[in-house]
């Protein structure tokens, strides 16, 4: 058993050494980088593969550069449809040198990276530390280790995601909606089979601001809703095309899940690892 707990435990050092320098530029470009304030003009759509099988949408901002002159950046993309859209407000964090870096000042953007090494890093170690505990544990203890090991995280991620939903939910703003769509669209399967599979929604709204926008929001199936279905739409300030169809279980689902799986698991745990009454 040695030899794999090493391994284990070396694949966790090196996701951490990754997690270290991807969290570290992250942190030199938000407290060092200078701050702009871009708009986004157009959507840029192309092929992210060979094939062509899927498109990706790139948000492309106007901003101006050092020189005060027009520039423009493209930022990463989506594969069904972009977060934003034409007239989004986005601040931008640019670093120094000849080519500096541009990211967009917003948490997936500058710290997916990392978070995804250090969950790698809780995997692997975590894995390691339960195999050696297997050869000096009971067997209650040892899975009493195993639930609270593996149920906390889903607990801190309900926690947080019921965070973020309550915060949306406050601080967003709402409009009604009006479904332009309602039909299903056909896909190919390869060769000569295809299916009829639901559209996402397209949705119009008039903003807080006055603007007149469409949004698209994948997680919705258009043919669901029917054309001309009026919905609830919830969105953060200055940004309508970031908006979604609000219903009150899909809004809290995510958190639900997550607690659902944590809280059973955690508490479980804490049972198995009480030392039995003598």
């Amino acid at each position: 058993m040695r030899i794999p707990i090493y391994v284990m435990h070396g694949i966790a050092v090196l996701a951490l050494g990754f997690a270290a320098w991807f969290a570290f530029h992250s942190a030199a470009l938000v407290l060092g980088g200078e701050r702009l304030q871009g708009e986004v003009v157009r959507i840029a759509t192309g092929d992210d593969d060979e094939s062509g099988s899927s498109s990706v949408h790139r948000p492309v901002i106007r901003y101006l550069d050092a020189n005060r002159e027009p520039a423009e950046w493209t930022g990463r993309g989506d594969r069904h449809a972009s977060r934003w859209g034409p007239g989004d407000k986005v601040e931008l964090l640019r670093g120094g040198g000849a080519a500096p870096r541009i990211e967009m000042n917003a948490f997936s953007e500058l710290w997916a990276v990392a978070l995804t090494c250090l969950g790698l890093v809780w995997v692997f170690a975590g894995v390691g530390v339960l195999m050696k505990l297997a050869d000096a544990a009971p067997g209650r203890r040892l899975v009493g280790a195993f639930f609270i090991y593996f149920g906390l995280p889903f607990l801190a991620g309900g926690i947080a995601a019921a965070g973020v939903a309550g915060a949306a939910l406050g601080n967003g703003l709402r409009a009604t909606g009006l479904v332009l769509n309602g039909e299903e669209v056909e896909r190919s399967l390869g060769g000569a089979d295809s299916s009829r599979v639901p559209r996402p929604a397209i949705v119009r709204l008039t903003a807080a601001d006055g603007r007149e926008v469409e949004l698209t929001d994948t997680q919705a199936n258009a043919i669901h809703l029917g054309r001309e279905a009026r919905v609830d739409v919830l969105y953060p300030p200055g940004r309508p095309y970031a908006g979604r169809i609000y219903s009150p279980l899909d809004h809290w689902l995510g958190a639900l899940i997550l607690l659902g799986i944590g809280v059973p698991m955690t508490a479980i745990g804490g049972v198995l690892l009480r030392r039995p009454r003598r």
